[in-house]
């Protein structure tokens, strides 16, 4: 990120002292994945490696289409169940946190690839919220990614042993760090009719603090990866794409541009005080290859507007003619 205007400092560092911000993110939806076969159908089709899950609470990754371009992007998660008094991931289900605007076709794209397989999509959005929660000690404690948030998850786990799992088994509070990068702090999906309890007082934000954080943080999702190629969106660099997996929709575009070590665009987030619009930047004549994303206006500690932004970005043609010469040339 380069910051030109010493005075937008103040901005930058007010952002990212946040100490305790704690958002309700209303874009969200939750798709739940039922059935014995619901690890291996995701395993099918997405970036990541489900098998991770085995080892912790939620990753993070990508559903492609047959031509390598992202669909949208999603967390998928382990519910934490409660039956006879006892906690217990549920090894037959997975959620999936994805944006509320393509919840409909990540599950027609789910049920296009899952004939045959013994499991069922139900779309949770009336009945689970989901928040975030940034602290500058969550960061500080430097915790490993999609594991629990023990000040919230403070009740004992035990290990499911092929108990049945009845109708009347309650969904219990979950958290859990961002699998994309911990300062991106922790995400926290509860019942609609409760309310989350923090052992630490908090100050809630509009959703709009959070998009400005996140895209400060060079995190894209929901409308912004829409028909994107993965690399081409740092979700290499979030930990979203596993090299080491199987086949899945779409991982032979992935694939090649990873071994061929040839990524020509990648996003960088920056944020300027001009006011125009995305348009007007899209059709600035010496930036062709440039395309803004995404552009969220605020205004900082001394009442001056400012633009946060994600910059989609290309090298310029001589430095892409740089890229495809050998490594020994």
């Amino acid at each position: 990120m380069c910051i030109r205007d010493r005075s937008t400092w103040g901005y930058y560092f007010y952002i990212h002292s946040c100490s305790k911000m704690f958002t309700h993110l209303k874009n969200r939806s939750i798709l739940s994945v039922i059935g014995r076969d619901a690890h291996s159908i995701l395993q099918g089709l997405t970036t990541n490696d489900v098998k991770i899950l085995d080892k912790r609470c939620a990753i993070h990754g990508c559903f492609l289409g047959t031509n390598g371009r992202i669909i949208t992007d999603a967390f998928m998660v382990r519910p934490l169940r409660m039956q006879n008094d006892k906690a217990f991931f549920d090894p037959n289900e997975v959620w999936l946190d994805c944006d509320k605007d393509y919840a409909d076709t990540l599950k027609q794209h789910i049920k296009k690839h899952s004939l045959r397989k013994k499991v069922s999509i139900d779309n949770l959005h009336d009945q689970l919220k989901i928040f975030s929660l940034i602290e500058e000690e969550l960061v500080r404690k430097n915790e490993q990614t999609g594991e629990l948030y023990r000040d919230i998850v403070d009740f004992p786990l035990t290990e499911y042993k092929d108990q049945k799992i009845t109708d009347d088994t309650d969904y219990l509070d979950i958290a859990y760090f961002d699998p994309r990068s911990i300062h991106m702090g922790v995400r926290i999906v509860t019942p609609v009719q409760e309310n989350v309890q923090l052992q630490k007082q908090v100050r809630h934000e509009p959703q709009e603090m959070y998009e400005i954080y996140r895209m400060l943080n060079g995190v894209s999702e929901g409308w912004e990866l829409k028909d994107q190629i993965p690399l081409n969106m740092n979700m290499d660099f979030f930990g979203s794409i596993s090299f080491n997996k199987g086949c899945y929709v779409g991982q032979e575009l992935v694939a090649r541009s990873y071994h061929t070590g040839i990524i020509r665009k990648r996003v960088l987030p920056f944020f300027v005080k001009t006011p125009k619009t995305p348009q007007e930047y899209n059709n600035y004549p010496s930036t062709p290859i440039n395309k803004f994303l995404d552009v969220d206006f605020d205004t900082d500690l001394k009442g001056q507007t400012i633009q946060t932004c994600l910059l989609y970005t290309s090298p310029s043609p001589r430095d892409r003619q740089k890229s495809r010469m050998p490594s020994s040339a």
